[in-house]
């Protein structure tokens, strides 16, 4: 089994096309977990009817406002699936994404899965998907471009749950950086990552642009620091 789980905040304008891209997977089993991080919005009664129309699965949670990573963190202990996606509630898998990664786990079962991830923006009348140009090259050092501010987009992955286990899952004291830290520790660890080329998602750019990984606020600038700090202790 494949769990995806999905926090959500104030997401209802994007969270039912994020759930139909987990629906259409091509790949079962799976289960689909959304954790209500204490949205003010309709987000809950939209997942609710969704779930109703697909029974058994789907499953909302309800949790008090305490961030993203500490909703991932609640789902993954909630989640039954041998491997995991983390999805935030406005980004989207292509259908086949977590088929070809479940494939790839079948031959590297000790690997963190990854696969290449585009824009998913608006050009004024629609959305569109766009290269995205802070994708890593998987042949290359992996450290050096995390460094360099290339990434994985956190949807990118399907993580064995074993080693989410073994790494600590998320850590809920970072306001921002907080897929940039699962990933190096994972690095630092030193997991292997296999880069399944089909594995593609899509990552939503806002009207406004940004998102709140770009963010520069103190809080922001103080998540980042302490990332970097523990990886230069760790180096």
């Amino acid at each position: 089994m494949v769990s995806i789980v999905i926090p959500c905040h104030n997401a209802e304008h994007w969270i039912a096309e994020t759930l139909q891209s987990c629906i259409d997977q091509t790949y079962r089993p799976i289960e689909i977990i959304v954790v209500d991080d204490a949205s003010a919005d309709a987000s809950a009664n939209v997942v609710r009817d969704i779930a109703e129309r697909n029974p058994g699965l789907i499953q909302l949670v309800h949790n008090e406002r305490r961030g993203a990573s500490a909703a991932r963190n609640m789902g993954f202990r909630l989640s039954r699936g041998a491997y995991v996606q983390f999805l935030d509630a406005d980004d989207l898998l292509a259908p086949e994404k977590i088929q070809f990664q479940v494939n790839a786990a079948l031959r590297e079962p000790e690997s963190i899965l990854c696969g290449p991830w585009k824009w998913w923006s608006w050009d004024g009348k629609t959305w569109v998907s766009t290269p995205s140009n802070r994708e890593m090259d998987p042949n290359a050092d992996l450290m050096q471009q995390w460094l360099e501010g290339r990434y994985y987009a956190a949807h990118a992955l399907l993580w064995p749950r074993t080693v989410l286990d073994q790494i600590g899952g998320w850590d809920e004291t970072l306001a921002s950086f907080q897929d940039g830290d699962l990933f190096i520790r994972a690095v630092l660890k030193g997991y292997s990552f296999h880069h399944v080329a089909e594995g593609l998602s899509y990552y939503r750019i806002a009207y406004s642009g940004g998102s709140i990984s770009s963010q520069r606020s103190l809080a922001s600038l103080q998540s980042r620091v302490k990332v970097l700090e523990a990886v230069e202790a760790e180096l």
